[in-house]
């Protein structure tokens, strides 16, 4: 009852079931009897993040901290719980640590100019480069009108499928698929410390919406045939990495497609999409994968629809850049991004927010989802 690595190791074992509250009370009795073990109090902030604690995660993140200082992996987590309470000034800082966490698998790329500032850029050519997610790109792209505020020409490297929908954006003067080559810049820039950068606070959010282009791209992106009431397309699967837990089964949604007034279009694309030939409820949800090739598509099929039901995945960002009306389904414990008590988005207007009442809890959130969804109906689409 006394050996503290013993409660340690009962503590990782209960993470890996799942099982936070209890993870929590083993690392609390491990750091009782040894106070100086740096990696379960990483570990108790973990499990408390986990709980969407995120105060006392802060409070154990400290205490690793203090004893392994130079430990990327607590910096990280402790920037994320900041970020995720609103502490933006030191949330940035500490997310910085990224570039140094082995998970993550970043790596500091080497341009060959200065890593920009935040001074004037007194009309010089500044690369925005993105790092690796989708969802990450769309939601900081929000920053780059303040670069060009700056007298910066921005030209903007990111993921090849979101290319053809950025370079759109009415700043950008050139965007490349990540692995194209480049032009001539003077200072370069990762996307997502532009926030550090640029000084952002949790006030200062750039939250006017739409920031991603709105148009309808032509040629290729027919017009909706016309169905029942309002149209609502769906997305139930992200990802498998780096959260397995943001997707659900199609399954679970089954409950919803019974609803009168309501016409359904998959925009799932990719593995999750054949369940779609698996739900028998869902045989009238019309699927509109075959349309898409890369997140223009995706965007002119978003602003074609009344509502978006979303899990956390980069259609969510997608749908919440473009101010569409977009409801997203959460874990218990969801990213930092979503904050963690509110039904509403300190990033998106528009978006709505439904979260798992216990952990692990998909159905309680559809049942919020379905009884949202059928006031909806009633209302004629207009609810707030």
């Amino acid at each position: 009852p006394d050996f503290a690595e013993a409660h340690a190791s009962l503590g990782a074992t209960l993470m890996k079931l799942d099982r936070p509250t209890e993870a929590v009370t083993a690392y609390r009795r491990a750091l009782e009897l040894k106070p100086d073990l740096a990696r379960s109090w990483y570990d108790l902030g973990s499990a408390l993040q986990e709980e969407s604690r995120l105060t006392e995660a802060v409070a154990a993140f400290d205490r690793a901290i203090r004893l392994r200082p130079d430990h990327p992996e607590t910096h990280w987590k402790r920037g994320l719980a900041l970020l995720g309470s609103g502490e933006f000034d030191e949330g940035w800082t500490e997310y910085e640590w990224r570039w140094k966490v082995a998970e993550l698998g970043l790596a500091q790329r080497e341009f060959g100019v200065p890593r920009w500032d935040g001074t004037p850029l007194g009309g010089r050519t500044i690369l925005v480069h993105a790092e690796r997610g989708l969802s990450d790109a769309l939601q900081f792209v929000r920053y780059l009108p303040l670069v060009a505020q700056r007298e910066g020409r921005i030209v903007l490297e990111c993921q090849s499928p979101l290319a053809r929908l950025l370079e759109a954006l009415p700043t950008v003067a050139q965007a490349i698929p990540r692995g194209g080559p480049l032009p001539p810049v003077d200072c370069e820039a990762p996307l997502q410390s532009l926030p550090r950068i640029l000084g952002a606070t949790h006030s200062g959010i750039p939250v006017a919406t739409p920031y991603l282009p709105t148009q309808i791209w032509s040629g290729r992106i027919p017009r909706l045939p016309p169905g029942e009431g309002l149209k609502v397309g769906v997305v139930w699967g992200g990802s498998p990495r780096p959260n397995p837990r943001r997707s659900m089964p199609l399954a679970i949604l089954a409950p919803l497609f019974g609803l009168p007034g309501v016409t359904w279009y998959s925009l799932q694309v990719g593995e999750p999409g054949a369940q779609l030939l698996q739900v028998p409820q869902a045989a009238g949800v019309r699927n509109l994968a075959p349309l898409i090739r890369d997140f223009a598509d995706t965007a002119a099929l978003v602003g074609q629809l009344d509502l978006v039901l979303t899990v956390d995945t980069s259609v969510a960002h997608l749908a919440g850049g473009l101010g569409a009306r977009v409801w997203v389904m959460l874990t218990f414990a969801p990213d930092w991004r979503w904050s963690s008590d509110a039904d509403k988005s300190p990033w998106y207007p528009t978006a709505r927010l439904f979260r798992q009442p216990r952990p692990g809890d998909w159905p309680g959130v559809v049942a919020q989802v379905r009884r949202a969804l059928s006031s909806l109906v009633l209302a004629g689409g207009e609810l707030p």
